[in-house]
């Protein structure tokens, strides 16, 4: 083969096999692009949910009790029921572990309370009760759980000068550093959402303060939230929209400091929500939900008194209950919010929960 014969043969290997990569790489496109638009149009069924914790215990609802017959609106910002998956993650919680130290605890809680004696164990042996006579507080230790309360008498909060609350801010910041002094601020409570009210004792009640002026004293409620476990956060909260599981009363102008925490409830319960133990459950029908709401099923706030005429239910979210009694699971929840009117045109904020489980893995 001469120099030219072998030239244009090389050029025209070159062509061809150009001309092959092309194609092969236009019908690789092709067939990628053909797969992807049938995989649209036809997506494999996604897995059943697992379900891995079987039947789950039911959750400690009570039945709402509306007074009246109200009329029940649907006012979102739609006008329809929202959309939601199929499916919603339920979450371990670990176990209370009782510990023959739990008197020690709560003496040593006691203590950093500035609370002196060793406290009274209640018939049961489940309570230590210590009391402070002279700044008129109680303290009450569950030994087993850990949960407690610390009351200061009212009429000893009523005493006290108006206008000594601290902004909501300020109010925050303090409480989370004395539960943070004492050990108490985790559980999740540590990354949760703070809720901060103007509170003043008359006729022997605390009830909502205008301002700070107003005020002998500020409460704050902590409430946690669930992250890390589905594609989005979600709030956990207990019975009350209003009250979390920890509330702290906090004023300023006492000594020592620490009498300026007038109370706290704490029913955290001292357990852990234990991410690495996750599974997937049919959610419930969300009409369905809306449904059970408007017969009374499940539980409700209601922010008003007297003969409720009409409720207008204007948001509807999936969040988790938070039971101030231990449970197994954290399970996620309806909640339905909006505004309850009473007979004489009263206004008042409503919530009801229902569960968002499939009642088909609800043990009975």
């Amino acid at each position: 083969m001469d120099l030219y014969s072998f030239a244009t043969n090389t050029r025209r290997a070159i062509i061809y096999g150009a001309l092959g990569l092309v194609a092969f790489l236009v019908l690789t496109v092709l067939y990628r692009f053909a797969a992807n638009l049938y995989l649209t149009l036809n997506p494999p069924p996604e897995p059943p949910p697992t379900a891995g914790f079987g039947e789950l215990p039911k959750l400690n609802l009570s039945s709402i009790e509306v007074e009246g017959s109200p009329t029940y609106l649907l006012e979102t910002p739609t006008g329809q029921l929202p959309t939601f998956d199929d499916r919603i993650e339920v979450v371990a919680m670990t176990s209370v572990q009782p510990t023959l130290l739990g008197e020690e605890k709560a003496r040593e809680l006691a203590e950093d309370l500035d609370f002196g004696g060793q406290g009274s164990l209640s018939g049961d042996r489940q309570t230590l009760t210590f009391r402070d006579e002279i700044d008129k507080r109680t303290l009450a230790v569950n030994v087993v759980t850990q949960n407690f309360t610390l009351s200061t008498d009212l009429g000893r909060i009523a005493s006290l000068s108006l206008g000594k609350a601290l902004s909501g801010p300020d109010a925050i910041k303090e409480t989370q550093g004395t539960l943070n002094s004492l050990g108490l601020l985790k559980f999740g409570f540590d990354t949760g959402n703070q809720t901060a009210t103007f509170k003043a004792v008359k006729n022997s009640t605390a009830t909502e303060a205008g301002s700070t002026s107003e005020a002998h004293f500020t409460e704050v409620n902590f409430f946690r939230s669930l992250t890390e476990v589905a594609s989005q956060s979600h709030s956990i909260i207990p019975v009350s929209p209003k009250t979390g599981l920890i509330r702290v009363w906090i004023t300023s102008g006492l000594k020592p400091d620490i009498l300026n925490t007038l109370a706290i409830t704490y029913n955290a319960q001292q357990v852990e929500i234990d991410k690495s133990k996750t599974e997937t459950y049919p959610l419930e029908n969300v009409a369905t939900a809306w449904e059970s709401v408007k017969q009374g099923s499940g539980t409700a706030y209601v922010g008003v008194s007297g003969q409720i005429s009409s409720i207008s239910v204007t948001n509807i979210s999936i969040a988790y209950f938070d039971d101030a009694q231990h449970q197994e699971y954290l399970q996620p929840i309806y909640v339905f919010s909006g505004v309850a009117k009473n007979a004489n045109g009263k206004e008042g904020e409503f919530f009801a929960y229902t569960p968002a489980v499939s009642e088909n893995w609800i043990s009975e």
